[in-house]
């Protein structure tokens, strides 16, 4: 974002389902970012070995754990036609 884009910004804080707005805005178009953090829960099996008696072989795994992070920057441009106008915008 360019020093004079970012003299004129709006910041605004979401809900619980990331619902927000600017509220008393002037005709025109308006350009929205954010950026969406997010973790993915993963997980795998490792192989650690395997053991024997007189009926056959079992192979023993250990279930590891990992958070996969992930940060995704949404944007839209918003075109707001008259005072008093409610845009409702998906970012995706």
């Amino acid at each position: 974002m360019s020093k004079q884009s970012f003299r004129f910004r709006l910041e605004a804080l979401s809900d619980e389902y990331g619902r927000f707005k600017f509220e008393r805005l002037k005709p025109g178009r308006y350009f929205l970012q954010t950026n969406l953090a997010w973790v993915m829960p993963k997980g795998y099996n490792q192989y650690v070995g395997s053991g024997s008696d007189g009926w056959g072989t079992t192979n023993y795994y250990q279930y590891h754990t990992y958070n996969e992070q992930h940060n995704d920057r949404l944007e839209q441009f918003v075109e707001i036609t008259q005072d008093g106008t409610v845009v409702e915008v998906k970012l995706k």
